[in-house]
């Protein structure tokens, strides 16, 4: 059996923002958004249920993401507009 990929993550920090507004990114398709570089989105969850974040999922308001972003930016993740934390 081989053993998976690892990664160094010390560096980096979690962060869940619910989409407050019905201005981007709600209404937008997740392929369409700039991501604060090198943030990655790891769940997206619609009204309690965990959804599949394809490029195409397009996002609403009440939607809650859970981004993975370098350490020093997740007191102030720029770029996430119209969110705020849960």
């Amino acid at each position: 059996m081989n053993r998976p990929a690892t990664a160094d993550l010390s560096d980096y920090g979690v962060i869940d923002v619910e989409l407050t507004g019905t201005c981007p990114p709600a209404g937008q398709q997740i392929a369409d958004l700039a991501w604060p570089p090198p943030a990655h989105l790891l769940a997206l969850r619609r009204d309690g249920q965990i959804i599949p974040a394809t490029p195409g999922t397009v996002l609403h308001k009440g939607d809650r993401l859970t981004i993975l972003l370098p350490a020093r930016d997740t007191d102030d993740p720029g770029g996430l507009p119209d969110s705020a934390p849960p």
